[in-house]
Protein backbone atom coordinates (compact mmCIF):
# COMPACT_ATOMS: atom_id res chain seq x y z
CA UNK A 1 0.00 0.00 0.00
CA UNK A 2 1.26 3.29 -1.01
CA UNK A 3 -1.06 5.92 0.45
CA UNK A 4 -3.67 6.21 2.94
CA UNK A 5 -6.81 8.82 1.24
CA UNK A 6 -9.20 10.61 4.18
CA UNK A 7 -12.21 11.86 2.78
CA UNK A 8 -14.22 14.44 4.89
CA UNK A 9 -17.83 13.65 3.98
CA UNK A 10 -19.21 15.70 6.97
CA UNK A 11 -18.57 18.48 9.70
CA UNK A 12 -16.90 21.31 8.94
CA UNK A 13 -13.96 19.91 7.19
CA UNK A 14 -16.84 18.63 4.54
CA UNK A 15 -15.46 18.31 0.85
CA UNK A 16 -11.53 17.91 1.92
CA UNK A 17 -9.68 15.13 1.01
CA UNK A 18 -6.26 14.26 3.20
CA UNK A 19 -2.94 12.31 1.36
CA UNK A 20 -1.15 10.66 3.88
CA UNK A 21 1.94 8.57 2.22
CA UNK A 22 2.63 5.26 4.25
CA UNK A 23 6.33 5.52 3.85
CA UNK A 24 5.77 8.67 6.11
CA UNK A 25 3.44 7.25 8.36
CA UNK A 26 2.61 4.00 9.73
CA UNK A 27 -0.36 5.50 12.13
CA UNK A 28 -2.31 8.93 11.91
CA UNK A 29 -4.20 10.27 15.03
CA UNK A 30 -7.49 12.27 14.30
CA UNK A 31 -9.13 14.61 17.07
CA UNK A 32 -9.05 18.63 17.98
CA UNK A 33 -5.75 18.89 19.46
CA UNK A 34 -3.19 20.25 17.08
CA UNK A 35 -0.66 17.71 17.14
CA UNK A 36 -3.37 15.24 15.70
CA UNK A 37 -2.83 14.80 11.64
CA UNK A 38 -5.84 14.76 11.11
CA UNK A 39 -7.43 17.65 12.89
CA UNK A 40 -11.25 19.00 13.33
CA UNK A 41 -12.41 22.98 14.17
CA UNK A 42 -12.89 22.51 18.37
CA UNK A 43 -15.77 25.00 17.82
CA UNK A 44 -17.74 23.51 15.05
CA UNK A 45 -17.19 19.78 15.09
CA UNK A 46 -17.49 19.62 19.38
CA UNK A 47 -18.55 15.98 19.60
CA UNK A 48 -15.08 14.98 18.63
CA UNK A 49 -12.58 14.62 21.57
CA UNK A 50 -8.97 16.31 21.69
CA UNK A 51 -7.51 13.10 21.22
CA UNK A 52 -10.45 11.24 19.33
CA UNK A 53 -9.41 7.84 17.39
CA UNK A 54 -6.31 6.65 15.72
CA UNK A 55 -5.68 4.36 12.45
CA UNK A 56 -2.93 2.31 11.86
CA UNK A 57 -1.44 0.24 8.91
CA UNK A 58 1.12 -2.48 8.56
CA UNK A 59 2.32 -4.54 5.54
CA UNK A 60 1.51 -8.41 6.48
CA UNK A 61 2.61 -11.56 4.43
CA UNK A 62 0.67 -11.56 1.80
CA UNK A 63 -0.82 -8.05 2.42
CA UNK A 64 -1.90 -5.02 4.38
CA UNK A 65 -3.79 -4.82 7.53
CA UNK A 66 -5.16 -1.42 9.20
CA UNK A 67 -6.96 -0.72 12.56
CA UNK A 68 -9.63 1.71 13.84
CA UNK A 69 -9.06 2.61 17.76
CA UNK A 70 -11.24 4.73 19.65
CA UNK A 71 -8.67 6.68 22.04
CA UNK A 72 -11.15 6.66 25.20
CA UNK A 73 -13.12 9.65 23.79
CA UNK A 74 -16.19 11.31 25.00
CA UNK A 75 -18.92 10.52 21.93
CA UNK A 76 -17.53 7.45 20.51
CA UNK A 77 -16.31 6.29 16.94
CA UNK A 78 -18.67 4.58 14.78
CA UNK A 79 -17.73 2.11 11.72
CA UNK A 80 -20.24 1.73 9.05
CA UNK A 81 -22.62 2.91 11.78
CA UNK A 82 -21.71 1.10 14.47
CA UNK A 83 -19.74 1.87 17.47
CA UNK A 84 -16.54 0.43 17.91
CA UNK A 85 -15.58 -1.38 21.76
CA UNK A 86 -11.40 -2.29 20.83
CA UNK A 87 -9.33 -1.87 17.82
CA UNK A 88 -11.23 -2.69 15.25
CA UNK A 89 -10.10 -3.69 11.28
CA UNK A 90 -10.64 -1.49 8.23
CA UNK A 91 -10.67 -1.62 5.05
CA UNK A 92 -10.68 1.08 1.46
CA UNK A 93 -14.23 2.32 1.23
CA UNK A 94 -15.01 1.99 4.97
CA UNK A 95 -17.05 4.91 6.72
CA UNK A 96 -15.79 6.46 9.73
CA UNK A 97 -18.18 9.28 12.23
CA UNK A 98 -16.38 10.09 15.23
CA UNK A 99 -19.47 10.79 17.68
CA UNK A 100 -23.27 9.68 16.90
CA UNK A 101 -23.82 13.48 15.26
CA UNK A 102 -20.25 14.28 14.47
CA UNK A 103 -18.01 14.35 11.62
CA UNK A 104 -18.16 11.29 8.86
CA UNK A 105 -15.08 10.27 6.54
CA UNK A 106 -14.47 7.77 4.24
CA UNK A 107 -11.38 5.61 4.29
CA UNK A 108 -8.81 4.69 0.79
CA UNK A 109 -5.79 2.76 0.84
CA UNK A 110 -4.19 2.66 -2.91
CA UNK A 111 -1.12 1.66 -4.62
CA UNK A 112 0.40 3.88 -6.99
CA UNK A 113 -0.18 2.58 -10.64
CA UNK A 114 2.66 0.96 -11.75
CA UNK A 115 4.56 2.31 -14.87
CA UNK A 116 4.56 -0.27 -18.23
CA UNK A 117 8.21 -1.53 -18.93
CA UNK A 118 8.17 0.65 -22.06
CA UNK A 119 6.22 3.75 -21.86
CA UNK A 120 5.08 5.54 -24.27
CA UNK A 121 6.40 8.99 -24.76
CA UNK A 122 5.24 11.96 -27.43
CA UNK A 123 8.08 14.21 -28.97
CA UNK A 124 7.29 17.42 -29.26
CA UNK A 125 8.40 19.65 -32.30
CA UNK A 126 11.15 21.99 -31.97
CA UNK A 127 9.89 25.44 -31.65
CA UNK A 128 13.00 26.77 -33.73
CA UNK A 129 12.12 24.48 -36.52
CA UNK A 130 9.20 26.39 -37.77
CA UNK A 131 10.94 30.12 -37.83
CA UNK A 132 13.49 31.28 -39.48
CA UNK A 133 17.00 32.38 -37.58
Amino acid sequence: MDRVIIVHLSGSRSGAIEIYPCARYDMIRLGRDPACEVRFDPLLDDWVSRNHASIEWAEVEGGFSATLTDLLSSNGTLLNGRRIRGPSPIVSGDRIQLGRHGPELQIRFEAQAELPDNPVTATMPRLDSDFPH
